[in-house]
């Protein structure tokens, strides 16, 4: 679970409003972010799941990582 104060809450629906009415594909259902540490930092790819309200995340690998 990740929990969000309300001002945030508020800030993800305004942007979330924002991308469906101005780039409605840029609103994907599996999303990432880059978390950085030092020079590089570790890529977190996770989803919403809208039913329970709650995060998952899907993977998470260090930036340097070779993927295939």
């Amino acid at each position: 679970m990740i929990l969000l104060s309300p001002d945030a809450i508020e800030d993800v629906e305004r942007l979330r409003s924002f991308l469906d009415e101005n780039n409605p594909g840029a609103d994907a259902d599996i999303r990432q972010i880059v978390v950085r540490f030092a020079a590089s930092g570790y890529i977190v790819r996770y989803a919403a799941l809208h039913a329970t309200m709650d995060i998952l995340i899907t993977r998470i690998w260090h930036g340097r990582e070779a993927r295939t």
